[in-house]
This record gives C-alpha cells, structure tokens and sequence, in this order.
C-alpha cells in the first residue's frame, strides 16, 4: 500500500515538475511489462556495449566554421535530427580536443574555452550536445531531453550523444590530427567517460564537476 502511495506521488510530482517527458515521449513506459523490457535491454547492452556505442555511417558538412552531420538515430523532434559543432582550429594541426558543456549549458561559454585551446596552439570542437542550443525543440524550456525521468528517453539520447562524440572524433582525424582528446565538464564529462571508454582513438581525456554515480544523478535528480 505505501509503495503504491509513493509511486503515485511520484508521478504526481513527475506530471507537475518533469511534465516535458509526457512532452517528448509517446507515454509507451507506463507499464510494468514494459519496465521489463528496458531492463532486460539495458542488460543487454551493457554486455555488448561496443555495438550499442557503434558509429555508423554520418556524412559530414562544413561551413562557416561550423561542421554538421545527421543524428545517429532518430529523434522524437526535428531540431534534434542534426549534431552540430564548432570548430576553431590552430596553427598546429596536430592535437586536437572535442568540448563537451554541462547540461543546459549555452555554446557561447565553451566557445571561450575553444578559443583557449585556439590561442595555445590546439585545434578545438565545440560540440552541442542532443537538445542542446539550437537542438532544443521550442516547446522544453530545458535540456530535458539528454536528462530526465523519462528513463527509455535519457538511455537513447545519452547513447546518441556518445556516438556523435565518437565521429566527431572521427572527424578530427580525417582533418589531419593525430592527439585526440576530450573536455567535458558535468554531464559533458559523463559523456565524455562513455566515449572514452570506447574510442580507442582518444588519447587523453580531462573532466571536472563529474558525477560519481551516473544512475544516481538519473533517478535522484543530483550528482
């Protein structure tokens, strides 16, 4: 009884203070069985976790300084459906690092961090995260579409984020690098751990304000 008590309290306060997931999903996680599903999912993606994080093929466009591929899968809104980055290149062609901001962060602070990496002669990405800036559909006042209660939503968009962090890596290289590295901070060092992690073609990685606990931060809302 007190379980049942709390678990509609709990989507009480979800509908009033999350109502964006009733926004952005088609509601299929309501149900038990479909609790099930996710979670023999997630067992098996954990135990074959080089193909959930594969890369498939992404054509890339560059213009004006700013490189732009097809997400890798589908979204629920369009101005999701596209993975931008800017990029600020130095003189010396050979390192390079891909920037990943906190969650809501804005592309204007981390473009100063590139332009940092820039003036110290190290190639930058500033890569915006899924429902980031002008991925963030009209209609979410937040970037709740990477991070939310909604947990099948926050598992495809945390999936999409670390493989489009991987060909943006890819596409560093193709550009001439050679020393790939990763910055992220908060949520963009979490993504940053997972991309690592099976990327073998990073070769340094730097993350402050991290989170201990992943799956804590998902269900108490908290790093």
């Amino acid at each position: 009884m007190i379980r049942r008590w709390v678990l509609a309290q709990e989507e009480i306060l979800a509908k009033e203070f999350d109502s964006h997931k009733f926004i952005l999903t088609d509601q299929r996680v309501t149900k038990r069985e479909e609790w099930q599903r996710i979670a023999k999912q997630s067992h098996q993606w954990q135990q074959n976790s080089e193909e959930f994080f594969a890369v498939p093929v992404l054509p890339v466009k560059f213009a004006n300084g700013v490189m732009s591929f097809p997400a890798p899968f589908a979204s629920f809104h369009s101005e999701n459906a596209q993975c931008f980055g800017e990029y600020f290149p130095a003189g010396n062609r050979r390192k390079a690092v891909v920037i990943l901001g906190h969650w809501n962060s804005s592309k204007e602070s981390y473009n100063n961090l590139a332009n940092f990496y820039q003036r110290f002669g190290i190639s930058a990405l500033r890569l915006t995260l899924p429902y980031h800036d002008q991925r963030r559909p009209g209609d979410v006042p937040l970037a709740h579409g990477l991070l939310s209660a909604d947990i099948e939503l926050t598992i495809n968009s945390i999936r999409q984020a670390v493989v489009e962090v991987r060909r943006a890596v890819h596409w560093l290289l193709e550009q001439g690098h050679q020393d790939i590295g990763i910055v992220g901070s908060s949520m963009g060092s979490m993504v940053g751990l997972f991309a690592l992690c099976h990327e073998k073609k990073v070769s340094s990685f730097v993350g402050y304000l991290s989170a201990a606990n992943f799956p804590a931060v998902v269900w108490q809302g908290s790093a």
